[in-house]
């Protein structure tokens, strides 16, 4: 009884942490929703730029429209590491740290850096794409929006191809996906290539949809002991797939399905309501509901 009891006060304080709210420095009128890129240098400095969204903003491709909502030029400061949008300095170091859009989140940003040393840490809060603030559809318990950052040569990411996007979600459902992160990226190489960063609406699977097909022959049971779940199957498909996810749609386990008896440890998961979810082809066509304890 004790362990239930105390999913709800985990539960307050999520909605508390998903409510933080960020600022633009310099804003008459913050924006509804603000995104802090936090950028660090291979040397420690760090510097910030933001990715913004509000009903009321103007056209987000001219830098003076929305000086209210703190979108404006500046001098950057050329003795140390510098963060800024539009990869183009003018004569007297000019350029924009902030960019606010009222319909195009999904239409992007160029960001470069003055002053690089890499390896360069981006970090950034991974609630704000679960805001109600954003444009996009509420999908509860999954997040409304994923980041995409696409980097180029010479610089790499471990795990990642430049020719395709980096996902940034802390939320992966996808029947292929070759590179994602939860909350960070470190970039390396010999130099820093220009980055292309937006924001789109999540395109996962919805946990709450109905199946995709009637399949009848996929069972799963939970051992007497609790830290293991076995998934029976008559039918062995290679892109079949087994997912387990919180209560806010983040992935906790993932493996694919090799045989008619598949095997799933949750002795390291932590005591909660979990949904396990198979999906043949990126569709759902099972889902099997637990607690852990």
């Amino acid at each position: 009884m004790k362990k239930i009891i105390l999913l709800f006060p985990l539960i307050f304080l999520s909605k508390i942490l998903l409510a933080q709210i960020y600022t633009v420095p310099g804003a008459q009128i913050q924006p509804a929703w603000v995104f802090p890129l936090w950028f660090e240098n291979g040397n420690g400095q760090k510097d910030t730029v933001y990715y913004s969204y509000d009903i009321n903003s103007g056209d987000p491709f001219n830098p003076d429209y929305d000086t209210i909502f703190g979108d404006f030029a500046q001098v950057i400061d050329t003795t140390k590491f510098q963060v800024y949008y539009g990869c183009s300095l003018s004569s007297d170091f000019l350029a924009s740290k902030s960019t606010t859009t009222n319909y195009n989140l999904q239409g992007g940003v160029s960001i470069c850096c003055y002053k690089p040393v890499l390896p360069i840490i981006l970090r950034w809060d991974r609630n704000l794409f679960y805001s109600d603030s954003l444009p996009f559809p509420d999908l509860d318990p999954a997040p409304r929006a994923e980041g995409h950052m696409w980097f180029d040569l010479p610089t790499y990411v471990d795990s990642c191809n430049f020719s395709d996007p980096i996902l940034m979600t802390d939320t992966v459902l996808y029947s292929f996906v070759p590179c994602h992160k939860a909350d960070s990226i470190i970039f390396n190489g010999p130099a820093l290539s220009y980055l292309v960063f937006s924001i789109h609406p999540w395109d996962g699977i919805i946990l709450s949809a109905e199946l995709t097909a009637n399949v009848e022959d996929i069972l799963c049971y939970t051992d007497l002991s609790g830290n293991q779940i076995t998934i029976s199957s008559t039918t062995i498909i290679d892109s079949r797939k087994a997912t387990i996810v919180d209560m806010f749609g983040r992935i906790v386990s993932d493996q694919d399905i090799k045989q008619s008896k598949e095997q799933i440890d949750i002795s390291n998961i932590t005591p909660g309501v979990y949904l396990l979810i198979v999906t043949d082809n990126n569709l759902l066509i099972y889902k099997y509901k637990f607690i852990k304890t």
